[in-house]
């Protein structure tokens, strides 16, 4: 799984100003947002999609408790598609940064 996170920020696209290295402390940032999305679809991030659905079902039946059969019927068929193979999740996600001016 930690693979995936490290590939997934060393494949990103780096549309930032130079950072300066400023002699005092700054208190002005130059702020940016960058839309960059999880997308789990190969066969090497079926662990982490596992991992996700089952943290997201366990979240929800501690905040939803009368929905449990739901939920627990939703977890079983993310995790038989992810057993096969065919599962995609798709996490919203943006970066930020900052930069001393």
């Amino acid at each position: 799984a930690s693979s995936v996170f490290h590939l997934h920020h060393s494949a990103l696209p780096v549309a930032r100003p130079p950072c300066p290295s400023p002699q005092v402390a700054p208190r002005i940032y130059l702020t940016g947002r960058t839309r960059s999305d999880w997308i789990l679809e190969t066969r090497d991030t079926l662990p982490l999609q596992a991992e996700l659905v089952r943290g997201w079902a366990t979240a929800a039946r501690e905040i939803a408790a009368p929905q449990r059969t739901r939920v627990d019927a939703w977890e079983g068929a993310r995790l038989q598609a992810i057993a096969r193979g065919v599962s995609k999740i798709i996490v919203g996600h943006e970066d930020l940064w900052g930069c001393p001016r």
